[in-house]
């Protein structure tokens, strides 16, 4: 991909403020009725194409990566979007598993602009019942990625099912009991975890974790997935189900093995778990809500032995921020707290205050700023190190920067990472 140059930049961020001065993403009003004009002035490109809708609280993007990477080794063109993203709004729409450049980012949305002014107009005009908004920015952002899938070729009747499938992931029972029901109504087929497919085994291993996966056509061994934790393995399985069920495979139809391999050995989920430095070592991690915290302590628990540990944490003021500081209190040795930039983050005192109740005072430093954070955070890792046996590796020390999606993209850039 060639480097954008600053008019491509400037023209990119220009677009973003446009599309930030409408509804954000975090404001919702329930509605399908505005993105369903918008999609039909624009040819409802989403119906030319098959498709695999991913849902959920935990691990969209890193389950829509994996299918990703799984299709293209089986030579199928893709187009992904996911949100929100890391570090540039480009990630959003990948086609063959690359973001779209600024240029073409800006080039689409000139493109559907003029439908986007039409639908706002019916609605502020009431035409979709009652006085309603315009449409939301994740509403434009995904008609731009609806009017892009149209250059993906649909597959060859013979392995593209017709019939929908729902692939359901673990649940609690309550969560289950409602997925089901909606399964019914829509005369769907249904493949659960540790029913139709499981994780029947898992392994540490150096830059990932070794798996041993029961798909729906059968036994995948010695697959190798380059990232860290459980609950990626539970993601991989997941994965591995849908793009069997996309192509038709069941009891009678495995898909290559060999295939499987490749495209999960090439999986890569920027900010899960992603190592940035070693000596010291330097981990981000985009986990935002108390399950995603535990998940992410479990894998810094059960697959590295850090002697010391130091967390740098900025959490959104809407989260559940006790619940996330609970969930990483026992793996890390101190916390530097910090803001990252969003208008919508948790204040540094107000944090400190949350962090302190759960860490301690002595635990808990402050920093101002994501910079000053980390360069704080290193001086704490390096004293560690020279006390020790030394800097980095797994019996090392370290840090994780983490609390929010956008605590993670923030410190991609600082460390030089380009978006994917």
């Amino acid at each position: 991909m060639s480097v954008p140059t600053p008019d491509e930049i400037a023209s990119l961020l220009q677009v973003e403020h446009l599309l930030d001065q409408r509804w954000p993403e975090t404001k919702l009003e329930p509605s399908t009725s505005r993105i369903s004009a918008l999609m039909e002035l624009l040819g409802s490109p989403q119906r030319g194409c098959p498709s695999i809708h991913i849902a959920g609280t935990n691990g969209k993007t890193s389950v829509a990566r994996m299918v990703d990477a799984l299709l293209t080794a089986f030579s199928r063109r893709t187009g992904r979007t996911t949100s929100p993203h890391l570090q540039s709004a480009v990630e959003r729409i990948s086609i063959d598993g690359r973001p779209i450049s600024p240029a073409k980012y800006v080039e689409t949305y000139r493109e559907i602009e003029p439908f986007v002014q039409l639908v706002d107009q019916q609605s502020e005009a009431g035409l979709f019942g009652g006085e309603g908004p315009r449409l939301s920015k994740f509403e434009v952002v995904t008609g731009i990625a609806g009017e892009k899938a149209g250059i993906i070729k649909k597959q060859a009747d013979d392995l593209v099912p017709t019939d929908t499938v729902a692939v359901i992931a673990r649940q609690v029972p309550e969560a289950m009991e409602v997925l089901l029901a909606q399964v019914v109504r829509a005369d769907a087929a249904v493949a659960r975890e540790d029913s139709e497919f499981a994780v029947l085994g898992r392994q540490t291993a150096v830059g990932g974790q070794l798996l041993e996966l029961q798909g729906l056509g059968g036994t995948y061994s010695e697959i190798f997935l380059p990232l860290h934790g459980e609950h990626q393995a539970h993601n991989a399985v997941v994965a591995l189900a849908a793009v069997e069920a996309f192509f038709g495979a069941g009891a009678q139809r495995q898909l290559d093995i060999e295939t499987v391999r490749a495209g999960f050995a090439a999986v890569t989920s920027p900010g899960r778990l992603e190592r940035l430095r070693s000596a010291p070592t330097v981990f981000i991690d985009a986990a935002h809500n108390p399950a995603g915290a535990a998940a992410l302590a479990q894998a810094l628990q059960e697959e590295f032995d850090f002697r010391f540990l130091v967390g740098i944490v900025s959490v959104m003021g809407d989260k559940d921020i006790d619940g996330i500081l609970a969930a990483l209190e026992p793996v890390f040795d101190q916390i530097v707290v910090t803001h990252n930039g969003s208008p919508r983050a948790l204040d540094v005192e107000a944090l400190a205050i949350r962090a302190e109740e759960r860490f301690g005072q002595e635990r808990v430093i402050t920093a101002q700023t994501l910079p000053d954070a980390i360069e704080t955070a290193t001086a704490l890792v390096e004293e560690a190190g020279t006390e020790g046996e030394g800097l980095g590796g797994f019996g090392g020390v370290g840090m994780v920067i983490t609390g929010s999606v956008v605590t993670a993209g923030a410190a991609r850039t600082l460390f030089g990472r380009e978006p994917q």
